[in-house]
């Protein structure tokens, strides 16, 4: 399962385009860095990818086989067509940015929530899956308390065991690390990985550039000038050089 975007052309409608002409192949079995500066447009598409926004122009399709002789793919979205949002939690999970939650629910109760999306499980393979993501998220600990009880960091791990608890094929978190100490940032960037090593299309928006360089197969890294684009594809070691960092950022690094 890939997703490919076609000439793409995304942003808010009242503003102009924050992103042109994006033609990226985004394959199962890879954790993606999506990076560039702040405003770059990095979580416009983001949100596009994953259903939120309508494309300004292009399309993005689920692409259902690699092999071109036998590949059937869906459109998601255009800028006159949307794949429904119930459809698409059947295989696609979202963390936004900053995501806080309302409801002083118990942990468990607010993970449970993602399990909701997959009404094929039975209970016992909804419960399985509460219960494995808890641990993975190391929120097995605090699974009983009020979730507006818990810390900044704790609430972050919390709602990506939310998401993980449907078991996604496409994987899109927005900055999934902001707000935790550096134990928990590694815990939760080697979570990532792995649901990658185990089949899942795994898109992360990122600004720390070590992380990048340590835990990602491949960076996106957005541009700004003249107009925001896509300025590099390719692996952490290719993309993140020092003269590319001094393009994009105006540092050396």
């Amino acid at each position: 399962m890939n997703l490919v975007c076609n000439g793409l052309n995304t942003g808010y409608r009242r503003h102009a385009e924050l992103l042109k002409d994006v033609d990226i192949n985004f394959h199962s079995g890879v954790l993606y860095a999506l990076m560039g500066e702040n405003g770059a447009g990095k979580s416009c598409l983001l949100k596009t990818v994953a259903g939120l926004l309508k494309p300004l122009a292009g399309e993005v399709h689920l692409q259902h086989s690699t092999d071109a002789a036998a590949d059937t793919s869906t459109l998601l979205a255009s800028p006159r067509r949307q794949r429904p949002m119930r459809e698409r939690a059947r295989w696609q999970g979202y963390l936004e940015q900053q995501a806080r939650p309302f409801w002083s629910l118990p942990v468990r109760d607010i993970v449970a929530l993602g399990a909701d999306a997959r009404r094929d499980w039975s209970p016992e393979e909804a419960e399985n899956a509460i219960e494995l993501v808890l641990r993975q998220c190391q929120c097995q600990s605090i699974a009983e308390r009020p979730v507006l009880e818990l810390s900044a960091g704790e609430q972050q791990r919390v709602l990506l065991a939310r998401v993980l608890a449907a078991k996604p094929r496409v994987l899109l978190v927005d900055e999934p690390t902001a707000g935790l100490d550096p134990r928990h940032q590694q815990s939760v960037m080697q979570l990532l990985k792995t649901q990658a090593e185990q089949g899942a299309l795994v898109i992360a928006v990122m600004h720390d550039i070590a992380l990048a360089r340590q835990f990602c197969d491949q960076v996106v890294l957005l541009g700004r000038e003249p107009s925001a684009h896509v300025f590099s594809v390719g692996k952490p070691d290719q993309v993140l050089q020092p003269e590319t960092l001094y393009k994009v950022f105006g540092i050396r690094g």
